[in-house]
């Protein structure tokens, strides 16, 4: 049995996905059209969730009252032209059958893996009913099978009808249901192609007849008695969605998402380990008391209450939560299950734990291998590293087809398990790469490590197309004309400014294109993005775009308004007018060259009219609401 360091958190919807499929599988058991049954595919990257969500599949009753979930919401949801799904007879025995399953798990890495004897020499009916006997207890292992029994006899129908027969005479129940949860498929599927030296179509579609005598079972009602009902459902999890695929007229396949988790839930995985009250064994409790006796050495004593301990556990918890460099450490997750689990692999719980170096080293040791093989598990180009980078910073949409630099898809990569999707809402097939800072870093270490070579062929490509200023500052509020207006991009290099061009906020700056650099170089305008020198006046980056038609625009940001109020946590339209008014005078030397832009960052919230921004019409504004679709997911929290 699987033992969770935490409990199951934030995934709601996967519960209701789960339930809404129980019910529809329920409705249909017995019959014999394929349409009408659903298999379920959970697809994700390494460490996402997927096979601790199909593990809690068996737990669908418990998790629905948790987190309040009306399972009647659900059958009504499902049901057509007012058709009744439950009677009241019927809804009980169903989510008693809910409650305690038979749930077989079949694990393609460990036990239930690729075996020459088996899989080369018998059809899939035997081949998927001899790993239901070795999953559900039946038999120990597969040597036992060989040593004592005739394999032919192991069909998924016979040892399905057998363990059937146990659980009605166990439980004295109507109504049974057995839950199938094929975990890691892509690895089988993989011996199946490397061991038969096959095709991965060959491959794929032998692991398919292994689920159709899954469909088959359920179509049937193999025991032919009206007291004994039951119904399926199968889950399929492993890091690929596109091994499976049925056509129209076979069974449908519900594929379910899952999605990295909140700070709420990595807040409560963080006192699951470290906070007194949530330890259930004596030992966990023992490493938190010597945790409290560490911190609190003047104060602390054998003699404590429990209700004290509890009192000092909470408060060392809360102070470490409250630590600026534990906050970025963990955003820096990406809040993947995993790497929550890297990050907290401390076991003792101190003010100078460095968690950020903690949370790369592992991620490092897990992600951050530099050969390139054509092999799953490894990258075949460090092209497609630098795509994918991009990709996630940037939030740009892909699907699983789109083709890499090196022509594998991006389902490929996925499904060796080298990086994460989340799925775009109410777009189906479109999805978010979720690129995690530690993640885009042990990334970007390969490559410095290969000494890439930038892809100028790409970077041509970006150069000729046109861009608006809604796609350079994403999220950005202001005048809709001025985001709309079209530039080209090209390489920059950041360089940071020597003297102030600006030295007091009512000076006017004398219209200069070369820029004296802490390097001691001279550059041009054109030539870079520029920090401006410290304390410089109303701006703190300059830089120019060149525009589709007109003039090129000239480009100051100010994201440091130390002019502002900065006690107060709002920012107000007359304080931002005010910032602009000035600023438009200092720069107004630009003018007879440039279009300025004035960009305005801040991680404080404009609460007042967004049109009223269009008053100030070279004005860009990037507040609290959009920093993070700006800085993407990967940066928003170091913002």
């Amino acid at each position: 049995m699987h033992v969770y360091p935490h409990n199951f958190y934030d995934r709601e919807n996967f519960v209701k996905d789960l339930i809404s499929v129980a019910v529809s599988n329920y409705q249909a058991r017995g019959d014999p059209s394929q349409q009408k049954h659903t298999m379920v595919l959970i697809p994700g990257g390494p460490g996402i969730g997927k096979s601790r969500a199909g593990w809690e599949s068996q737990r669908l009753v418990f998790h629905a009252d948790k987190f309040k979930i009306n399972i009647d919401d659900i059958t009504e949801g499902q049901s057509s032209n007012s058709e009744v799904i439950f009677t009241k007879d019927e809804i009980e025995p169903f989510l008693d059958a809910l409650r305690n399953p038979c749930y077989i798990s079949i694990d393609f890495s460990n036990e239930c893996s690729y075996d020459w004897h088996l899989d080369e020499k018998y059809d899939a009916s035997v081949r998927i009913g001899i790993r239901i006997a070795i999953a559900s207890g039946l038999v120990k292992n597969l040597a036992e099978l060989l040593d004592n029994y005739p394999l032919k006899e192991f069909t998924a129908n016979n040892v399905m009808q057998k363990i059937l027969e146990h659980r009605f005479q166990a439980s004295k129940r109507t109504l049974e249901a057995i839950i199938i949860h094929m975990d890691e498929y892509q690895i089988y599927i993989d011996s199946l192609q490397k061991h038969g030296n096959r095709e991965w179509s060959l491959a794929r579609d032998l692991f398919k007849d292994m689920l159709k005598q899954i469909g088959g079972f359920m179509r049937k009602d193999v025991l032919n008695d009206p007291e004994k009902q039951y119904f399926v459902i199968p889950i399929c999890t492993g890091t690929s969605a596109i091994d499976v695929h049925f056509l129209p007229t076979e069974y449908r396949h519900e594929m379910v998402a899952i999605k990295p988790l909140d700070l709420d839930a990595a807040r409560h995985m963080f006192l699951d380990k470290f906070l007194y009250s949530k330890q259930t064994d004596n030992i966990a409790k023992a490493r938190v008391l010597q945790d409290l006796q560490r911190h609190y050495s003047s104060s602390y004593n054998d003699n404590l209450t429990e209700d004290k301990v509890i009192e000092l556990s909470s408060a060392l918890c809360d102070l470490i939560w409250e630590q600026d460099h534990f906050k970025i450490a963990l955003n820096d997750s990406g809040f993947i299950p995993r790497f929550i689990d890297f990050f907290l692999r401390y076991d003792a719980l101190k003010t100078n734990n460095n968690w950020g170096q903690n949370l790369y080293r592992e991620v490092v040791h897990r992600y951050g291998s530099t050969n390139f093989e054509n092999e799953p598990g490894y990258w075949s180009s460090s092209h497609d590293i630098r795509a994918i980078i991009s990709f996630g910073i940037t939030g740009q949409l892909v699907t699983r087809e789109f083709l890499l630099p090196s022509g594998r898809s991006i389902g490929d990569i996925e499904r060796d398990g080298l990086l994460y999707l989340s799925r775009v809402k109410n777009n189906c097939g479109h999805f978010f790469i979720v690129m995690p800072f530690m993640l885009m870093k042990a990334l970007n270490e390969m490559l410095i490590q290969k000494k890439i070579v930038r892809l100028e062929t790409q970077l041509a490509n970006e150069q000729r197309e046109n861009w608006r200023l809604s796609d350079v500052f994403r999220g950005a509020q202001g005048d809709a004309t001025l985001l709309q207006h079209e530039v080209k991009l090209r390489k920059l290099n950041v360089f940071t400014e020597k003297e102030r061009f600006l030295v007091k906020t009512t000076s006017t700056a004398s219209y200069n294109k070369s820029i004296l650099c802490d390097d001691g170089v001279t550059r041009d305008l054109s030539e870079g993005v520029y920090r401006c020198a410290i304390n410089n006046a109303n701006v703190d980056h300059r830089w120019t775009i060149n525009s589709v038609s007109g003039k090129p625009l000239a480009i100051f940001m100010q994201d440091r308004h130390s002019a502002l109020e900065t006690e107060n946590p709002i920012v107000y339209y007359n304080d931002l007018n005010e910032w602009y008014k000035r600023t438009l005078r200092s720069v107004r030397k630009y003018n007879d060259y440039y279009d300025v832009v004035l960009v305005f960052f801040t991680n404080r919230p404009y609460v007042e009219d967004l049109p009223k921004l269009s008053n100030m019409g070279r004005l860009l504004l990037i507040d609290k609401s959009c920093i993070k679709k700006y800085l993407s997911q990967t940066f928003a929290h170091r913002g």
